[in-house]
């Protein structure tokens, strides 16, 4: 697997980001996920700190085990608040069993 992608982005001086819109905040997440796939070749964690001067990037190459994932959520936590952060987005991929949610879509689209 390819290392992570991070990157911080900075701020476009004729928009100040805390101007930006919701929609442009989707378009940006979804520009900066398609370059992390392209880079990485599948979803890797993927989080976005849109900062008041910069838009942090910051991807980890596997979570493997618990204690792992709490200090990536620790070192996001960190990020958001020395960025004075006013949107943050986390992009994970699910893996769950097969069919694990299918009774429940079908029984919600038929009614019963």
């Amino acid at each position: 697997m390819k290392k992570p992608y991070n990157k911080i982005l900075p701020m476009n001086k004729k928009r100040p980001l805390k101007s930006l819109t919701l929609e442009d905040l989707r378009a940006i997440s979804t520009r900066a996920v398609a370059k992390t796939i392209e880079h990485a070749g599948g979803i890797q964690p993927t989080f976005l700190c849109y900062g008041r001067d910069r838009i942090v990037n910051l991807n980890a190459a596997q979570l493997p085990d618990a204690e792992v994932q709490d200090r990536f959520a620790s070192t996001l936590r960190l990020i958001c608040l020395a960025e004075d952060a006013f949107a943050a987005v986390l992009v994970l991929e699910y893996m769950g069993k097969p069919g694990l949610f299918h009774h429940h879509r079908h029984s919600s689209i038929s009614g019963s």
